[in-house]
């Protein structure tokens, strides 16, 4: 079998690489670019998931470059020892590049907080600041407010969804307080349109997809104490309950009502999402900006409040978050994700498994014989260790496969070589 080998520099670049470079000037850009278009389409995508489901696989486990997006993200985690420093009752942050797993382990950490069915651990509050929705890129502290608070209350919805009967066995005077808050935070026509779809088919499962597609709240409940909750909350609206524009005073009452009302032991405030939007993804001092009027609660929020923050920032933030941690005495756990050729290895095969539904964990039951330890082949011609970057060279070979067979067949050497080719032409274009 022919590779396409090349040495790399000290970032993880391919170098050098006549090969490739060499393939690449065979074929004309505008030819290869053109020829993966007719590929980037959604119903050619569809026609990938057929040719993945005629092998076994009930889906692409591997399509969602977004970790965030990804609706079974949380079913094929990997263990990883980064996690011991995230989980506690302190101020956490992990620095890695764009595609280093980071929303992975933020969803890891969400995922540990909902195992159970009493109130026992922190409750988690998944918060992407929205530069697009804001259209500014230096918010003021009412707008991260505002923002957490309606991702607390939409994280609080979808808990008590999952598990109504928190809900169902407090008092009236409890039941009120939530409803009211939840009204003023996210409106009471929100909640009356959500409580309607609750009474849906599947309705828990469009709940996740609408609000937050990688939350994970093992044993879901019955029909019957899931339409005993919407009744309850619903009755608890019957009243006007106007929307209130004070984002600290509606942030502080909903923290209370998790820590002193419900009994939460901790909240954890889980930060991800910079290097989804240009300009922060470009510019560190620029992404450390548009937090720093979050940095002064911080303190104040870990040792009075009990809500920590976890965050989950690109590594070139690194060094303007010491200097600006500094400034405001944020003392936080500092961690990073160590990725080998193992791991990553690992992560393929535990994807296969579970979109096989444990028919088989490895990629090698749907490559010819020629390619096998196919996961090897994978880590080893990647430019980075990155889940990111393995998950981007196998979906260019599948492209290559649907290209050149429809939905028939095992990805053979040809898909192989092509899928590769078009992967790495891509990361030279981007170093």
């Amino acid at each position: 079998m022919a590779g396409l080998d090349g040495s790399r520099d000290a970032s993880g670049h391919l170098v050098g690489n006549r090969n490739v470079a060499d393939v690449v000037e065979q074929t004309p850009l505008a030819e290869q670019s053109n020829r993966r278009n007719e590929f980037d389409t959604d119903s050619v995508n569809l026609q990938i998931n057929g040719w993945l489901k005629s092998l076994g696989l009930d889906f692409n486990p591997f399509f969602a470059l977004n970790a965030a997006v990804d609706p079974h993200l949380s079913e094929y985690l990997i263990g990883n020892d980064v996690f011991k420093a995230i989980w506690g009752n302190w101020n956490s942050f992990v620095f890695e590049p764009a595609g280093g797993g980071k929303t992975a382990l933020r969803v890891q950490t969400a995922q540990a907080c909902w195992e159970t069915q009493d109130i026992n651990r922190p409750f988690p509050i998944p918060y992407n600041p929205p530069f697009l929705k804001w259209e500014t890129i230096k918010p003021s502290l009412d707008d991260h407010l505002a923002e957490i608070a309606i991702a607390a209350a939409e994280q609080l919805f979808l808990g008590l969804s999952h598990r109504p009967h928190w809900f169902l066995e407090m008092n009236r005077t409890a039941q009120e307080r939530i409803g009211e808050l939840l009204a003023r935070i996210l409106s009471v026509d929100w909640l009356a349109y959500h409580l309607d779809e609750l009474a849906e088919t599947n309705p828990l499962q469009a709940l996740k997809l609408e609000l937050d597609p990688t939350f994970n709240a093992p044993d879901p409940p019955g029909s019957a104490a899931l339409d005993q909750f919407c009744t309850s909350l619903r009755s608890t609206l019957e009243g006007s309950i106007p929307a209130s524009g004070q984002p600290e005073l509606l942030w502080a009452s909903l923290a209370e009502l998790l820590v002193q009302q419900l009994k939460f032991p901790a909240i954890y405030l889980l930060l991800d999402g910079l290097d989804t939007t240009y300009e922060t993804a470009s510019d560190p001092h620029t992404a450390i900006a548009a937090l720093t009027p979050l940095f002064a609660l911080i303190p104040t929020w870990s040792t009075q409040l009990k809500i920590f923050v976890k965050g989950f920032l690109p590594a070139e933030t690194k060094a303007e978050f010491h200097r600006q941690a500094a400034i405001f005495a944020i003392h936080p756990r500092i961690a990073s994700i160590n990725w080998d050729q193992g791991k990553l290895a690992e992560l393929v095969r535990r994807r296969a498994f579970v979109a096989s539904k444990g028919q088989f964990n490895s990629l090698d039951a749907i490559v010819t014989p020629d390619l096998r330890d196919f996961e090897t082949l994978l880590v080893e011609e990647i430019v980075a260790l990155r889940p990111r970057e393995i998950l981007t060279l196998i979906n260019e070979i599948f492209a290559a496969h649907t290209r050149n067979n429809g939905q028939t067949g095992k990805i053979d050497e040809t898909d192989w070589q092509e899928g590769l080719l078009v992967y790495k032409r891509d990361a030279f274009a981007l170093s």
